[in-house]
């Protein structure tokens, strides 16, 4: 399997946001007594804008749009969905048979 390059620009951009998000945590973690909670309240933000966190603010707001939720399918499931619809076969038309010299008064045709 061929792996893409990848630029230095966005290993330094995603380096810096680890950083950042650390350096908020740590901090958050290090607040004690009234201020706790204003660092637990940094944590949780950071918690919400998370990509590990299954239930972030971006998935959440996608899936109200979409009309989904987190257990039942993905927006990638859904996009997919949207962009390969079922093939719909339209029915054949029924034929009536000829007659094969077989006389059934009773046949429904």
């Amino acid at each position: 399997m061929k792996v893409a390059p990848v630029s230095a620009d966005l290993l330094i951009k995603i380096g810096l946001a680890v950083g950042v998000i650390g350096a908020l945590v740590w901090a958050a973690k290090k607040v004690g007594g009234a201020a706790g909670a204003a660092g637990q309240t940094v944590v949780d933000a950071a918690w919400q804008v998370s990509p590990t966190n299954n239930n972030n603010v971006i998935y959440r707001a996608a899936n109200t749009i979409t009309g989904g939720d987190n257990s039942s399918n993905s927006i990638g499931s859904r996009l997919y969905d949207w962009f390969h619809p079922p093939e719909i076969i339209a029915p054949k038309p029924y034929v009536i048979p000829q007659d094969f010299g077989v006389t059934d008064p009773n046949a429904p045709w």
